[in-house]
């Protein structure tokens, strides 16, 4: 999934929340966001507040 520009994995797991990791940047960025924090969105206003931390901070390319 990509949202502003950064692309996500997204993996649910066992306890509702929800493991989301970059990929296409040169290291992985991951979040576990609880499923508490899920919402409606599912978690996707999360995604895009972290977007541009994310391109500032960690290069586009392949491992």
């Amino acid at each position: 999934m990509e949202i502003d520009g950064v692309e996500w994995l997204l993996e649910p797991q066992r306890d509702g929340s929800v493991r989301c990791t970059t990929s296409k940047r040169r290291a992985w960025v991951e979040v576990t966001v609880p499923k508490e924090y899920m919402g409606k969105a599912g978690g996707i206003s999360l995604l895009t507040d972290l977007a541009d931390a994310v391109k500032k901070t960690v290069p586009f390319g392949y491992i």
